[in-house]
């Protein structure tokens, strides 16, 4: 689940009308975190000599949502063909910064709040000619009618968020996400396609072969909540505080395991270590050349946001025909009758017995 963190971007006209901060102020009333976008310059080392655009590149990825304020401020004379049409535009800082929002946290993310007289760039359509981004429309006078207009905005968006939380990015994708994916195949279904098979399991000290019926096997994925070292330490504690047990027949290599077990029925625990690449990238991106000093609250949205993204991820492709694809790729030469016993090893637990969970939960 996204944390909902949001970066307001509007034009100087924008911010002197007090409809930037109307927008923000609501939005935090709701529950939203909302940075104003000259707050991503607050760690600069130089007020007076920003360099503006690293700064954007390397904090705009780490915020969940975009919402930009694109008002007709400005008049342009667009030439087709032999006409030279004259249309309301928005400030040009702005567009820059619909194009930068978009790649860095998707189109579905990205919000425009316009009046309905303005141009928009025809880049900006996606599909059947339909608006690629989110559009949220005011007065075509440009001026908001007080407090119930930005309520009607901020509801509006409010219902888009909340409806694509949970969509990735398409263009780009975070390690977290490809991370998720590895995790997937690599342990959750290795581990599961032989679980009916005989288990090796370590019993007060001594290793013992036994068989699980696989209605009586459950597999519990727990995030931790945040990464830092002492997070990852303390995942590595908590594992050893499991008895380990492995599939022998599992593919390549015995899939070791931690678990424990309650009324008979086995309880598979796994903390996933590979998450650890995206405190590793978020780390990485951050440390772009900009001029700044460390910025502690970007950091941490970030890596909030890779571990929705890590979590996200793998609750979306955890369905029947990435097993399949898994299985296909892995046995390939194998009997139907066999990968069709695999595929079902795989989503009897995962359809039925399978939750995914933070560590504080």
């Amino acid at each position: 689940m996204l944390s909902n963190n949001i970066i307001v971007f509007s034009s100087g006209v924008s911010e002197k009308n007090g409809i930037t901060g109307s927008i923000k102020d609501k939005l935090n009333d709701m529950g939203y975190v909302c940075s104003d976008w000259r707050e991503l310059f607050s760690s600069a080392n130089d007020a007076d000599n920003i360099a503006l655009l690293p700064m954007l590149i390397k904090k705009i990825p780490t915020f969940d949502f975009a919402v930009l304020i694109c008002e007709g401020h400005d008049t342009t004379y667009i030439s087709r063909g032999e006409n030279s049409v004259c249309v309301k535009t928005m400030r040009d800082n702005v567009l820059f910064e619909i194009g930068l929002c978009a790649m860095a946290v998707g189109l579905n993310h990205t919000i425009l709040v316009t009046d309905r007289d303005v141009y928009l760039p025809d880049d900006l359509r996606g599909r059947n000619g339909q608006l690629a981004v989110k559009q949220i429309t005011v007065a075509s006078d440009t001026e908001f009618r007080g407090e119930s207009d930005v309520a009607h905005i901020c509801e509006q968006i409010s219902e888009h968020m909340e409806l694509e939380k949970e969509h990735i990015n398409q263009v780009i994708i975070g390690a977290a996400a490809s991370g998720a994916c590895g995790y997937a195949s690599n342990f959750i279904c290795r581990t599961l396609e032989h679980i009916d098979d005989e288990l090796t399991l370590n019993i007060d000290g001594q290793v013992r072969k036994v068989f699980v019926p696989l209605e009586k096997i459950h597999m519990h994925i727990v995030l931790p909540c945040t990464l830092d070292e002492s997070v990852l330490n303390d995942i590595h504690k908590k594992q050893g505080d499991l008895m380990q047990g492995s599939v022998v027949s599992a593919r390549n290599r015995p899939a070791e395991f931690h678990y424990y077990f309650e009324n008979d029925e086995l309880h598979i625990v796994d903390y996933p270590t590979n998450i650890v690449t995206s405190y590793d990238t978020a780390k990485m991106i951050l440390k772009l050349e900009a001029d700044d000093e460390y910025d502690e609250k970007a950091s941490c949205r970030f890596v909030a946001k890779e571990l929705a993204l890590f979590e996200t991820t793998l609750k979306t492709v955890l369905n029947a025909e990435f097993v399949s694809q898994v299985v296909e790729q892995h046995y390939s030469s194998a009997t139907e009758e066999v990968k069709d016993k695999l595929k079902n090893n795989v989503m009897s637990v995962v359809s039925h017995r399978l939750t995914i969970t933070r560590c504080d939960e």
